[in-house]
């Protein structure tokens, strides 16, 4: 399984911590009670209980334990996707995470987010291609979101798998809606950054 390290690092987790959160996971489908109460330790209960990443089932005669009773919650199933997706950084699923919330407050009811896994990724492995910020990737993809809103599927603006079937997204990385807006509507787009992360500066 791949491990993004500088993430979890972020996160302020150790692998040690990782292992044992994805042990709380699989809890919930099978009874690893006896590994948690030999690993799961009361700082990294804490830790999790800080991060709200972890919840426990109602106490009861068969689940009297703590470590039967740990469950990894909506939060932490999330984080444990986000914690096995490559290449990303902790701002870029902050990023990722505001653009799905700007795209599904569109008045569009069939829109649909796609693999929120893959456009982390997606988001993350097109700034380092084209080498931009943060902020300039953020501006670049809600810019398009506004110019072209009969996009069905946030991950489509990336790449559209049931067109491209075969190759990875920087593989095919040109025939991506999102570079092919920047490379014609470039001006627009520079003029953009100028203004908004000026602003986004001043109001920090």
């Amino acid at each position: 399984m791949y491990i993004n390290h500088n993430l979890l690092e972020a996160k302020g987790l150790s692998p040690e911590d990782f292992t044992v959160l994805c042990a709380a996971k699989q809890n919930r489908i099978e009874d690893l009670s006896e590994y948690l109460k030999k690993h799961l330790t009361e700082a990294q209960i804490k830790t999790f209980e800080t991060l709200s990443i972890v919840e426990y089932i109602k106490e009861s005669k068969k689940n009297n334990t703590v470590y039967k009773r740990i469950r990894v919650n909506a939060d932490g199933n999330n984080l444990i996707e986000d914690l096995t997706t490559p290449e990303v950084t902790e701002n870029d699923l902050k990023m990722r995470d505001y653009l799905i919330e700007i795209y599904l407050a569109h008045e569009d009811k069939e829109r649909t987010v796609g693999n929120k896994k893959l456009i982390g990724m997606y988001c993350a492995q097109f700034r380092n291609h084209l080498n931009l910020s943060v902020y300039q990737m953020y501006w670049l993809a809600y810019f398009f979101l506004q110019e072209f809103q009969f996009t069905k599927k946030l991950e489509n603006i990336f790449m559209d798998r049931n067109k491209i079937r075969y190759g990875s997204f920087l593989n095919n990385i040109h025939d991506s809606k999102l570079l092919q807006f920047f490379e014609e509507r470039l001006p627009e787009v520079e003029a953009l950054w100028a203004a908004k992360i000026k602003e986004t500066v001043e109001n920090e």
